[in-house]
């Protein structure tokens, strides 16, 4: 894993992280409340887009590094007594479905449970490492033999699908890590699908929740108010698409 630095900025309060020769800025304070309202507030921002993919897992991992005021609180409120939203909407498919498994889609505008998913046609996508993602990573199909729910050491973690679908295979790795080096067991929830009959929706979130883990949660209604979602500055978004 490639070296990383972590700080702050003067002026309107951001997070910094220094990573592979990047400066990315995170706005802080992060918004808190629904799915919908953390990203209507952020795209309402002239100078935010919304975190996402491998930013989620700078994030994470500066909140458990850097000990300083602003990231251990994103550390106490964001992560551990609360939550953290990804900019994804998720639609777990029936065992018994020829697409068994979770369909990603993006949802920067925040539309979370509000309208139905599609559900994609397999041929139009690229196998990559077992997962299925089109060209920009909008649409990602993970099948379900390409992941497990449930605790993860950190080799099986940034391998997951779940995982990379989420933050990229480098954000994966910097995820895992960040928790094995916390002392903490990474885990993946969602929805069992051999108890489903028909395709369920739901939203990522992930966190520590006090428990001694480090979780990313596929199974979350997006109706409360205690998630929080960060935004990055447009000036250093870029964050790697690679799985």
């Amino acid at each position: 894993m490639k070296d990383i630095t972590f700080g702050e900025k003067l002026g309107r309060s951001w997070l910094t992280c220094n990573y592979n020769g990047r400066v990315r800025e995170y706005a802080y304070l992060p918004v808190q409340g629904t799915h919908k309202k953390c990203y209507s507030a952020i795209n309402s921002d002239q100078e935010i887009v919304p975190a996402e993919n491998l930013d989620l897992a700078l994030i994470t991992n500066g909140a458990f590094s850097r000990d300083t005021p602003q990231w251990n609180d994103v550390k106490d409120k964001c992560l551990i007594k609360y939550y953290t939203r990804a900019p994804i909407r998720l639609l777990w498919m029936p065992e018994k479905h020829e697409l068994a498994g979770i369909i990603l889609e993006n949802d920067l505008e925040g539309e979370g449970l509000s309208t139905k998913m599609n559900i994609p046609n397999i041929n139009g996508l690229t196998n990559e490492d077992g997962i299925y993602v089109n060209s920009d990573r909008s649409v990602i199909f993970v099948p379900a033999e390409a992941y497990k729910l449930g605790k993860h050491n950190a080799t099986s973690f940034e391998r997951d699908g779940f995982s990379r679908a989420i933050f990229t295979g480098e954000g994966a790795e910097i995820f895992a890590k960040t928790a094995v080096d916390n002392k903490r067991t990474p885990c993946t929830f969602g929805i069992d699908i051999s108890k489903i009959r028909e395709p369920t929706q739901r939203v990522p979130v992930f966190g520590d929740c006090g428990a001694d883990r480090l979780n990313l949660n596929g199974n979350n209604w997006n109706g409360s108010n205690s998630g929080f979602a960060f935004g990055v500055k447009k000036s250093a978004k870029g964050a790697s698409q690679k799985n």
